[in-house]
């Protein structure tokens, strides 16, 4: 269960999302680079991982209200709370796609709040 929703009072309240097993939550990417050399050769640094790193993509199959609840988020907020298993973080909503009865909810991570 994914829950949404802006860091201040919203008289809507939140979104709940029942994410489907098609969902990547835990994807993660480190900061790496790989340098050509003028030997021929490469060079690949690694500067760590991060949670501002992340991409959540949630797939989920909402109710009517529930999609109206994120059109307005999608138009409306800059930077969300979301609530997953992991963590709680402060995300912006990216990318939101409907097709059909199902949705996918792209979210990039800020930051871990806790």
């Amino acid at each position: 269960m994914i829950a949404i929703s802006r860091p201040t009072y919203d008289l809507d309240g939140c979104v709940i999302l029942d994410e489907l097993p098609s969902s990547a939550l835990e994807t993660f990417t480190a900061r790496v680079t790989r340098d050509a050399t003028l030997d021929g050769g490469v060079v690949v640094c690694h500067y760590g991982v991060c949670d501002g790193d992340r991409t959540l993509t949630v797939a989920a199959s909402p109710d009517e209200a529930t999609a109206s609840s994120l059109r307005r988020l999608f138009s409306t907020a800059e930077l969300l709370h979301v609530s997953a298993a992991d963590g709680f973080y402060r995300a912006a909503l990216a990318d939101l796609a409907f097709s059909g009865e199902n949705v996918s909810v792209t979210l990039l991570i800020a930051d871990r709040l806790a």
